[in-house]
């Protein structure tokens, strides 16, 4: 194994050791690293068939969603406002999206683009409020169905 590869596998896994130390956090907030993870799920939604007819670029989506941790207790809500930039299905293309996060103590706001035919989705966190105030990091979303999300928010410095 070549010195680089030997510093990639060190690196990665102390990534997993790291990630895997603060996920017992009950919330990291802006200024203090840390993992949180929840069950996202979606309550309300709403569609703006914007341009062409049908599925098109300008298409706009709202959505509302409720927040889980993993004992099934509600920790807040997300609402969240995307444009199609891509694609011509419902199952594929490129959404532009700005969701906010209510959590205790403050929201976190989160923006990207968010593929619709990728399992995972990563945006960056770009703000917040309250003890979230400066937040800055990621949001993985992985998708579990249509209406379901396994959302990890990876809180940097």
């Amino acid at each position: 194994m070549s010195r680089r590869s030997t510093i990639a596998v060190f690196a990665a896994a102390g990534g997993a050791l790291a990630v895997a130390v603060v996920v017992g956090q009950p919330h990291a907030s802006a200024g203090t690293p840390g993992t949180l993870k929840v069950k996202e799920s979606v309550t309300s939604f709403a569609t703006h068939d914007l341009g062409a007819k049908g599925v098109s670029v300008g298409d706009r989506f709202a959505f509302k969603t409720l927040l889980r941790d993993g004992k099934g207790a509600t920790l807040g809500i997300g609402g969240a406002d995307c444009m199609r930039v891509s694609g011509t299905s419902d199952n594929k293309g490129l959404l532009n999206c700005v969701e906010t996060f209510r959590l205790p103590g403050g929201d976190v706001v989160a923006s990207g683009l968010y593929d619709l035919a990728a399992k995972t989705n990563r945006w960056p966190i770009v703000g917040g409020t309250g003890r979230y105030r400066g937040a800055s990091g990621q949001i993985d979303f992985v998708t579990v169905n249509a209406t379901t999300f396994a959302d990890t928010f990876r809180f940097g410095r």
